[in-house]
């Protein structure tokens, strides 16, 4: 599973292993909107590309393998489970889940129904929109063909994260290994990584002082290529925007509010915070939590 993550304006789209909300401007006074039901997990992992599970909208299915956002279906969509074995758990809102099986689905499929809610409605409505910060288009770092990135991060301004405690982990394309990837602050070296044979690292966890860091990514080509040289910020964790108060008092399963407060997060200002919104989201992406995963892929993730 790789969990990726938009690090600097310099055009690195990095995975970081290490969470989603709404603020309050996007809480509109619109019409009573439906909760969106996301995917918690998919049995077998491989049965939405296989087709053993297909979703029809509108008399049209669902192509899980183009989406971008994470994955979430809509009251109305219907359910198609085309082996015994097959089933989905979905959660519906209110700290809901729901197991649907072949049994459950039919041979007329399985019309899925979530009760009206005005905010939590607006909430995963503003979830589910394109995030402004997002690209598809391929970039190359400082020229460099082989040295591709799965968006484009160039007009992102450098990313803010938490001071503090915390491991840092890093992925990214191209470029000839091994490599060595070096952060600094002050000019002094605070991590190093040497001979790394795959495009990912994980830093171990250190105290992350305030202040401005410089992040370097060389290969091994001949002679050595700088493919990244990016600058992180991390501030107080007191400066981060907090999360929504819609969030916090709303009634949702703890993973799912992290998920919204990240998702809210990586929309605020002109994208700063990204690379902390994706730090947050790794973790429930490392234990298996199909949503966060998923929310994951628009930075570029498979």
């Amino acid at each position: 599973m790789n969990y990726l993550a938009a690090l600097s304006a310099f055009r690195l789209l990095v995975v970081a292993m290490a969470l989603i909300g709404f603020g309050p401007s996007m809480v509109c006074a619109a019409d009573e909107k439906l909760i969106p039901i996301v995917i918690l997990e998919v049995s077998p992992k491989n049965a939405l590309e296989k087709k053993l599970i297909v979703v029809k909208r509108q008399e049209h299915d669902v192509d899980f393998a183009k989406g971008s956002s994470p994955w979430t279906l809509s009251p109305g969509d219907r359910i198609f489970i085309f082996h015994e074995q097959a089933s989905l758990t979905l959660y519906v809102g209110n700290r809901n889940e729901q197991l649907i099986t072949a049994q459950d689905a039919g041979k007329d499929g399985y019309v899925l129904q979530v009760k009206p809610n005005t905010v939590w409605g607006n909430l995963w409505a503003a979830f589910r929109s394109p995030n402004i910060h997002v690209s598809t288009a391929s970039a190359s770092a400082k020229g460099i063909d082989e040295f591709k990135m799965p968006a484009d991060a160039s007009n992102l301004p450098p990313p803010r994260m938490a001071a503090g405690e915390r491991a840092l982990h890093f992925r990214w394309v191209g470029g000839k290994p091994p490599y060595s990837l070096t952060i600094e602050h002050d000019g002094v070296k605070v991590s190093k990584v040497e001979n790394v044979g795959t495009g990912s690292v994980s830093l171990p966890r250190r105290n992350w002082q305030p202040g401005k860091y410089q992040l370097s990514l060389e290969d091994a080509g001949t002679p050595p290529t700088v493919l990244e040289e990016s600058e992180l910020t991390f501030v107080e964790p007191a400066d981060i925007p907090p999360m929504p108060k819609d969030i916090v008092e709303g009634e949702s399963r703890e993973d799912m509010r992290q998920l919204l407060y990240a998702d809210w997060l990586s929309k605020q200002g002109k994208g700063e915070w990204i690379m902390e919104a994706i730090q947050r989201m790794v973790p429930l992406a490392m234990e298996g939590n199909l949503a966060a995963a998923n929310w994951l892929r628009q930075w570029g993730g498979e």
